[in-house]
């Protein structure tokens, strides 16, 4: 599963590197071509089980996180937090402003817990 997540004007392109952490300007402006160009930032991530398919959850007035819903080849649902599938987490020790931001160390395998699951122990 291959995850993208677009920055636009507020992340110098050089910054981005697997050494270092995004240093952010204070302002930009939009008519400058070349602050204008998003930065894409990707992980890809592998599951145990075949997917047949992908939702996202969602609330009334958008006050719960979201969870990515990924319907296995056996028959069952699983819930996957937002935050596991997120981009940004270092592949290297995990700095105290990014423990502050709730990020922790890459691993390539989501884990598909049972327990989390809407469906639990039932097939759909």
């Amino acid at each position: 599963m291959g995850v993208l997540t677009l920055y636009e004007g507020m992340i110098d392109k050089a910054g981005l590197t697997a050494f270092s952490s995004p240093e952010q300007a204070l302002s930009f402006s939009s008519l400058d071509r070349e602050s204008s160009k998003p930065v894409v930032l990707s992980k890809t991530y592998a599951l145990i089980k075949p997917v047949t398919a992908l939702g996202v959850t969602s609330t009334r007035a958008g006050i719960s996180t979201r969870q990515i819903l990924i319907a296995s080849g056996d028959d069952r649902i699983s819930s996957v937090s937002r935050n596991l599938l997120e981009p940004r987490r270092p592949t290297g020790e995990v700095k105290k402003h990014e423990k502050e931001e709730g990020l922790f160390q890459y691993t390539p395998l989501v884990p598909l817990v049972s327990m989390s699951a809407p469906s639990y122990n039932l097939t759909v």
